[in-house]
């Protein structure tokens, strides 16, 4: 192509320069890229990449030998695979990916390389999976639907009961009335959803032989008339006694005066924030603790007792801390707005937690989704703080609660937890994000 310039009243010709072309060759001879060159022989035009058979695998367009501008990727029958966009050689806009049949795979947003907005999975148009990151953090994991979707197959699910290995011999005579097993089905259904929520194992059996020591504690604690974890003998025969008093020291207690049932008492375990109780918040960490695989209720007049001890569970999923409410989407019919929040470190990652060195900061937070941004309020006041190293399941806590949390929808809220060390001594922080939701809203 020629270029008119003039100078000086005299008319010249002057030649554009004429772009160059780089060809990528497979082994076998065959075309494998394509790519434009500018006059530096730098990457900069259109290129294209083929598949051995000759078939389009990717096109797109380099800038100064930087991915610029649409991008777009093709299975080798031609479908699109992926279709995305490029700014200064770093992912930024909408991310799109097909499977050989044209049909959504999975969506997301980047902004400067890095996830900025929700990232989808689906199996046809069914939507899997939903996270939300900003600034390539996972601020939520899940989304309130998923979440609905696994609370209901929980409320359905079979709860299996664990026969004794020595079969009913195992179990000897024992007080106690025999508990409503749909009562206590459901109190082992509500303790999944909880650990669910927690991100800890949810599949939970009942065990027949901690059913019996919780039916004989439950008994033992009305004649007792009152909740203890080592009651005396109130006059059982010595064996009887003692099958209790096992269900007693290895259980959550729980009592209410107008009669109790284990959903109520599950609930109540996982609150946990009266005065008595708030310091260490042990009935909610044996509820959430990874190890646990199994569980008995008994329950009888105001009392109820849920077997606490167990620790069986074979394969425990590698985790960095367990918290409640757990970070991300958290529905409000599972927290009350007075509750102490808690987390518990994993102390093979970490070192038990100093009262003294730990700092909570605690901040309102506005979440906006597009664009995908996080907004944070002035930091709020404490009303309560603690560590406890004690041994409640996960053998820490840090417990914490402040003035005028909402668990309305869409309040949300930013923990930072810093002071905290590695178990190899180096400095660490936590700082996770928590929106509340109305579910079925």
């Amino acid at each position: 192509m020629m270029v008119t310039l003039t100078a000086l009243g005299v008319v010249l010709l002057a030649a554009q320069p004429v772009p160059k072309t780089l060809e990528e060759k497979y082994d076998s001879g065959k075309l494998k890229a394509r790519y434009t060159l500018g006059s530096d022989n730098v990457r900069n035009g259109t290129f294209e990449v083929f598949y051995e058979n000759g078939k389009l695998k990717e096109s797109g367009e380099y800038a100064k030998g930087e991915l610029e501008g649409a991008f777009w990727g093709y299975h080798e029958n031609g479908q699109t695979s992926l279709k995305c966009r490029y700014r200064n050689g770093a992912l930024d806009g909408q991310w799109t990916a097909f499977d050989d049949k044209g049909k959504t795979k999975s969506t997301g947003e980047y902004l400067a390389g890095k996830k900025n907005g929700v990232f989808r999975e689906f199996d046809a148009s069914t939507i899997v999976t939903e996270q939300f990151f900003i600034d390539d953090q996972l601020i939520f994991g899940r989304s309130p639907d998923a979440i609905a979707a696994k609370l209901a197959e929980i409320r359905k699910i079979k709860v299996e009961t664990v026969a004794p290995t020595g079969g009913a011999k195992e179990i000897p005579a024992h007080r106690g009335g025999k508990q409503s097993e749909d009562d206590r089905i459901a109190g082992a259904r509500l303790l999944m959803e909880y650990r669910y929520l927690c991100n800890v194992p949810s599949d939970i059996s009942l065990d027949a032989v901690y059913n019996a020591h919780d039916e004989a504690a439950a008994a033992l604690l009305v004649d007792v008339g009152k909740l203890d974890h080592f009651p005396p003998n109130p006059g059982w025969p010595e064996a009887e006694y003692t099958f209790g008093k096992t269900g007693c020291s290895s259980s959550n207690l729980h009592m209410s005066s107008g009669g109790s049932n284990a959903s109520s008492a599950v609930r109540g375990f996982m609150n946990d924030s009266d005065s008595s109780n708030i310091d260490r918040i042990g009935h909610r960490r044996w509820c959430i603790n990874p190890t646990m695989s199994k569980t008995g209720f008994g329950s009888s007049g105001k009392f109820v007792a849920m077997w606490s001890f167990d620790q069986s569970r074979k394969s425990v999923p590698t985790y960095e801390f367990v918290a409640y409410p757990a970070p991300g989407f958290f529905p409000n019919t599972h927290f009350d707005a007075t509750a102490a929040w808690s987390v518990s470190l994993n102390l093979e990652k970490y070192e038990k937690p100093d009262e003294k060195k730990v700092h909570i900061s605690f901040k309102p937070a506005q979440i906006t989704r597009s664009p995908a941004a996080i907004r944070l309020g002035p930091e709020m006041t404490s009303n309560y703080f603690h560590v406890d190293t004690q041994g409640f399941g996960i053998a820490n806590a840090i417990i914490f609660r402040f003035d005028k949390c909402s668990t309305q929808a869409n309040s949300a809220y930013q923990v930072e937890i810093t002071g905290l060390q590695k178990s190899g001594g180096e400095a660490a922080s936590l700082k996770y994000l928590v929106q509340f939701y109305a579910p079925g809203k």
